[in-house]
């Protein structure tokens, strides 16, 4: 079953257009290939991922693994996971039977680990594996070349604040699997802020993390 099809107000809350967008890419992947997703200053994309992983846990079993550029990323997120597990209704939940620092398995068999780069080429097979934050990975082509044998789909998502990255490079040469997800699409709340963003921050900073586009010097 495709994320489309699952209710997402069972999770307590409404995707944006950016998430939207996030998941049906996902879903017509039908080639496998590395998505990347340059994706704008809060727009809601690391939820979306969670909100996604969870999802295929639940309907299809599957097994997940989360990977984030620094420890305080990868405690983030395992926190943001919980909260929506917990908000499932109960005869949507299945047992926890593992749940540690590193790793959260439900008893149906499917799981969800959270490891930092330095993992990577380390885990086992998966069928999703999200790299959160690309950008700042100390070296984001080997990560991806070390997860490759063990992904079945491997998404790559991070905001981007400079040309000179592994992120910004792979996003330019994989343009046939990219999409950008700029402020416009976020919820209403950040649409809301925008003036304000205008205002603190200069036009290469509004440009890079929010519309997704770097200005040349």
């Amino acid at each position: 079953m495709c994320c489309k099809e699952i209710t997402f107000q069972e999770l307590g809350f409404e995707p944006n257009p950016a998430q939207k967008l996030f998941y049906w890419t996902i879903d017509n992947n039908f080639n496998r290939e590395p998505l990347y997703f340059w994706k704008g200053r809060q727009v809601g994309a690391t939820f979306g991922t969670l909100a996604y992983a969870l999802h295929q846990m639940i309907v299809e079993n599957c097994d997940i693994c989360w990977i984030g550029n620094n420890l305080a990323a990868v405690k983030y997120a395992r926190a943001e996971f919980h909260k929506l597990y917990n908000k499932l209704p109960p005869d949507m939940r299945s047992k926890l039977v593992r749940d540690n620092r590193y790793e959260i398995c439900l008893k149906s068999g499917a799981s969800i680990d959270f490891v930092t780069e330095h993992m990577c080429g380390k885990c086992r097979r998966y069928d999703f594996v999200f790299m959160d934050e690309a950008a700042y990975f100390r070296n984001l082509q080997e990560s991806i070349c070390a997860m490759m044998p063990a992904a079945k789909q491997l998404i790559i998502t991070s905001t981007c604040t400079r040309k000179e990255c592994d992120f910004y490079r792979l996003f330019m040469e994989n343009i046939l699997y990219t999409r950008k997800l700029p402020w416009y699409l976020g919820s209403s709340e950040l649409q809301e802020q925008i003036p304000k963003y205008r205002i603190n921050l200069s036009s290469a900073a509004f440009a890079a993390e929010l519309c997704c586009e770097i200005l040349d010097e």
